[in-house]
């Protein structure tokens, strides 16, 4: 970074290319010359820092999908707001890791076909 040049962060990883809060995302966003990336974290249910955008978890990754997971779905009040789903806070960080990972708005007009064709492509890394 020079003082001729902005300081570019990439907000979650390259988010518009790769699911956010994944490894290939954050590759993308540094070969695409971010300076940074701008985490954010929440915790796992054993204390581990984890990756994601907000605790709960079924618009980011497959835990919708996984049975093993079905009794875990629950609904808690976040900012205000109460939401159903599945929370970060509910998994050790072993079974987040199984997750993978996938585009938070497949239909919308942000992604690109590079977005959804990573979809699915990795755990959220600590």
């Amino acid at each position: 970074m020079t003082p001729d040049r902005p300081l570019v962060i990439g907000h979650r990883g390259a988010s518009g290319y790769r699911p956010e809060h994944t490894s290939a995302a954050y590759e993308l966003a540094f070969a695409q010359g971010a300076d940074a990336v701008e985490p954010d974290l929440v915790l796992s249910g054993d204390g581990v820092l984890v990756l994601r955008h907000e605790n709960e978890i079924s618009g980011t990754t497959d835990v919708a999908d996984r049975r093993e997971f079905a009794d875990r779905r629950r609904t808690a009040t976040v900012d205000g707001q109460e939401v159903t789903g599945w929370f970060t806070e509910d998994f050790a960080w072993a079974e987040l890791r199984t997750l993978r990972a996938r585009e938070r708005r497949p239909g919308s007009a942000r992604p690109t076909p590079r977005s959804t064709t990573a979809s699915a492509c990795c755990p959220s890394p600590t």
